[in-house]
């Protein structure tokens, strides 16, 4: 196999698995933060957004709530511009590697990342990993082919401002940015003209000082302008968020605080991450050397991103979206020196580079995933939306309804310690105050009758016992994991019955024979309006069980409800 047959067979391979990719943007489940992601652009469009930090994105995807009334169809839209973000990731790499690496070395390098299980996974999902690792390859790019040294350290900088409004994650980039604009000038590229004549040190220091001011100044500019789009009189103090978010993420009791995801990506993508230690025993031999100790130096600071998982909380599975791209140009360096094993007589004896890209691609086949996992999420928001055609406020994990008002608290991991740490029940205030028409049972912790079939996520956590009671005595189940506000009590004949009401409304009477509440009489199917109080309520005919149904004869789908999990991963 010569070169270029070589290059041609990685290309159709790297351009093979990024099709096959494209049908995962409308099959793969949607995570339950996809949902918070696309909320956050309906606050936006509300004027209900109150925080600047972490929301920049909703100027850029604020046209998808016109691509349709459901949020499936929404964050689908969404997850097609992702996938145009991966295919540009792809290009980034590639790009990049191709400054220490041979053509067909860069190519493998994307032929990995397209095959990391993870990425397989998540590398479409709507949420902040793929557009900030996006901006900060860009900015990588730009910093390592610097014709205009001036001009591309500025750019960089405003790519990595922006980058760093979309997540504060980012931040585990920028030591690899400064470094790279620092070493940039020691290493010879291996693409001809790439690079201009190394600059004196003084010019360097003072690349690093227009990235410096440029990234402060884009990120001063930017965060200004997108607070000043906010609609709101009090928007949340960047400076607690950013603290709290240190707090809960950063700098836990022990080292490595997520150790079985970070065990469960290494077992699930062991060829992988050989190759990555074979790529980095080789950088290892070049520092040594003068002639190539710029490259290998350069090498490794591209793998420092990996280092926070030594420090930060949430590495999830998702989180390899944004570790991956730098860390997999260390596979083509692997495959380089693959090739250089087993060159003869000018041709490439291709056997074990060939077994190398046919173990990555074996363990993406293991992996890759045909079936739809969105039809149960696509029917349950199909169904809520049947059931209330107007917005309704209501309570749930995670903005699962993003064009709804939604109360009560992120039910994320981060989201229960808060909640636990404060130690005080919080739903009977909120009843009280906000009045939600209905809870969407989207997580175990919300689920409020056992004998109800619903499909909810896996999850650990749980709410007070006073918060959850609270819940369950004003909602009732209406139509699978949908339970509308409500009361359900036994009523006898011969003594009246007590009734608290906390969220005021028109209630249906659910009844066999006519019941009186207050000083009024209702006939089964009648409507009442109640205000929030305290009602005496008597069974004028005989013992039996009153149901108050929030709304007037509310619509209950035909649909019979779906019993899988509407979320499969974290």
């Amino acid at each position: 196999m010569t070169e270029r047959h070589l290059h041609i067979a990685l290309t159709a391979l790297a351009v093979g698995l990024a099709t096959l990719h494209l049908p995962l943007v409308f099959r793969s489940n949607i995570n339950w933060d996809e949902f918070r992601y696309l909320s956050v652009i309906h606050q936006h469009r509300s004027g209900t957004l109150t925080s600047a930090l972490q929301s920049i994105h909703v100027h850029a995807f604020g046209w998808l709530p016109a691509t349709g009334p459901n949020e499936v169809d929404q964050i689908i839209a969404g997850r097609i511009v992702y996938y145009l973000l991966l295919a540009g990731i792809c290009c980034l790499i590639y790009f990049i590697a191709r400054r220490f690496v041979s053509a067909a070395g860069a190519l493998f390098a994307v032929v990995c990342y397209l095959c990391y299980r993870e990425i397989l996974d998540h590398a479409t999902s709507f949420r902040f990993d793929g557009l900030a690792v996006f901006l900060l390859l860009g900015a990588t790019a730009l910093l390592l082919f610097p014709r205009r040294p001036r001009l591309t350290a500025l750019l960089a900088a405003v790519l990595a401002a922006a980058a760093l409004l979309v997540t504060l994650k980012a931040v585990f980039f920028l030591p690899t940015l400064g470094l790279v604009l620092l070493l940039r000038q020691r290493a010879a590229p291996v693409l001809p003209d790439s690079a201009p004549r190394p600059d004196p040190r003084e010019r360097r220091m003072f690349d690093v000082v227009v990235f410096t001011f440029g990234f402060a100044a884009a990120f001063a500019a930017l965060y200004a302008l997108h607070r000043y789009s906010l609609h709101v009189p009090t928007v949340r103090d960047p400076s607690l968020f950013v603290r709290e978010a240190g707090s809960r993420t950063l700098l836990p009791d022990r080292p490595f605080p997520s150790w079985p995801y970070m065990r469960a990506t290494v077992t699930g993508n062991l060829v992988i991450w050989l190759l990555i230690l074979h790529g980095l025993d080789s950088v290892l031999h070049r520092l040594p050397a003068r002639e190539t100790r710029g490259q290998a130096l350069l090498l490794l600071t591209l793998l420092l991103p990996l280092l926070s998982l030594v420090i930060y909380r949430n590495g999830f599975p998702y989180y390899y979206v944004f570790l991956m791209p730098p860390a997999v140009i260390l596979c083509g360096v692997s495959f380089d020196r693959l090739l250089d094993a087993t060159r003869a007589r000018g041709r490439i004896s291709s056997w074990i580079p060939a077994c190398a890209v046919a173990a990555v691609v074996a363990s993406f086949a293991a992996h890759y995933r045909g079936a739809d996992e969105v039809q149960i999420q696509r029917e349950v928001v199909a169904a809520v939306h049947d059931i209330f055609p107007q917005p309704v406020t209501y309570i749930d994990r995670n903005s699962m309804i993003a064009s709804f008002p939604k109360v009560g608290f992120f039910m994320s991991t981060w989201g229960f310690e808060r909640y636990f740490d404060a130690g005080q029940p919080i739903f009977e205030q909120i009843l009280r105050t906000a009045a939600p028409g209905f809870v969407l049972a989207n997580h175990p912790a919300l689920v409020l009758d056992s004998n109800v079939a619903m499909p909810v996520t896996r999850a650990r956590y749980r709410l007070m016992e006073q918060d959850h009671q609270v819940l369950k005595d004003n909602f009732i189940p209406h139509w699978g994991p949908v339970f509308v506000a409500g009361k359900r009590l036994r009523v006898p004949t011969d003594a009246p019955v007590f009734l608290t009401m906390l969220i005021p409304g028109t209630y249906t009477v659910e009844s066999v024979s006519p019941v009186r509440i207050g000083n009024l009489t209702f006939n089964p199917g009648e409507a009442v309006q109640l205000a929030r109080g305290t009602y005496v309520v008597q069974s004028l005919a005989r013992d039996q069980v009153l149901t108050l149904r929030w709304g007037r004869h509310l619509h209950r789908p035909e649909v019979v409800p779906p019993t899988g999990l509407l979320f499969q991963s974290l």
